[in-house]
Parts: structure tokens; C-alpha cells; sequence
């Protein structure tokens, strides 16, 4: 493992869920205390809530633009990892179905900040979660939210500011999952 000078930054947008969780420790087991780990989440508003291995938490919009002042306040502008493990949209019915408005509807939450992300902050490795949306089983129930799938795995390919990488997982229960069958 590669010796750093100073703590290693880390920015989970979706810090709450399953994944988002599941990155901290990922990020607590390979580092321990020396990371830096910023966790946002967006849901029913809680002051007191403390996310798991996060030093600090920041809730919030990610879709909104006053978010990331809000964020460069907290915990500043510079992150050598962010973890993008956020998503909303309609599901429940087949990809194909979705309407212009349906995809667009799911994209604000959970593609579009992708962009804003790496354009407001000075990241050096975004990472976005995917899924096996485009598996025969899924394609008839993951709607609107599989265009936007689709959109980070496009998006990983491309050159952006900061390197694009993507995961792509979802064999496990969480309340999106859930909510999707």
C-alpha cells in the first residue's frame, strides 16, 4: 500500500444506503482512521443523525445547486474519492416504457449530479453505482431508472475533469431493491 503525506479525502454522496455504507467501510478497512470521509445523504432531514465511519455528515439536495456551497463550507472543494451511490426515478415497470419525462425526472437525482459533481469540485476519482439493469429480468421492471444506468455507464467511458470509473453490483437487499420487484 502507497504511504500518504496527508489524510486521504473522501466525499460519499448517498452515505446512508446500502452501498453508500458499504463504501465507508470499504474505505474504513483499507485506510482506517487516516481517511477523511465526508458522507452526504439526502431523505427525511435528522440533525442527529451520524452515519457509520463518516467524520462528518452533510445532508442535503445533491441536485440543488446551493448544495455544494453548502458542502465547500463543511468540508471543502478537494477529494481524491468521490463515491456516487445516490439514485431516485420511476421503476416498476419496463425499461422501454419510460417516457421523455420519466427519464428526466430520474436523471436529476441520479445521473446529472454526476457532471455538476466533477465540475464544481476538484475530484480525482469519481465513482458512480450501476447495476445489472440490462439483465432480461431486470429490463421489465427497472423503468425510467434503467436510462439512467445506462447514462453513468456511457459516462464512465468518457473524459471528463477528474477519471470516471463505475461499479456495477446490486445482488443484494436494500430498499431500492426491494421497492424495484
Amino acid at each position: 500500500m502507497e504511504m500518504w503525506d496527508e489524510a486521504m479525502r473522501f466525499l460519499v454522496i448517498g452515505a446512508t444506503g446500502v452501498a453508500g455504507q458499504s463504501g465507508i467501510a470499504a474505505i474504513r478497512q483499507s485506510f482506517g482512521d487516516t481517511a477523511e470521509v465526508t458522507g452526504a445523504w439526502y431523505g427525511k432531514p435528522d440533525p442527529e443523525l451520524v452515519v457509520d465511519g463518516a467524520d462528518r455528515t452533510l445532508f442535503g439536495d445533491v441536485s440543488n445547486p446551493g448544495f455544494y456551497d453548502q458542502l465547500v463550507e463543511v468540508a471543502g472543494d478537494r477529494f481524491e474519492w468521490c463515491l456516487y451511490a445516490t439514485a431516485h426515478g420511476e421503476v416498476g415497470f419496463p425499461i422501454d416504457q419510460a417516457t421523455p419525462e420519466q427519464i428526466s425526472a430520474s436523471n436529476r437525482l441520479s445521473f446529472d449530479p454526476l457532471r455538476t459533481l466533477e465540475q464544481r469540485l476538484k475530484l480525482d476519482n469519481l465513482v458512480a453505482y450501476s447495476t445489472f439493469y440490462n439483465l432480461k429480468h431486470q429490463k421489465i421492471t427497472y423503468g425510467a431508472m434503467g436510462h439512467s444506468k445506462a447514462a453513468i455507464e456511457k459516462w464512465a467511458l468518457e473524459a471528463g475533469p477528474c477519471r470516471h470509473l463505475c461499479i456495477r453490483a446490486g445482488a443484494f437487499r436494500s430498499a431500492s431493491s426491494q421497492g424495484i420487484k
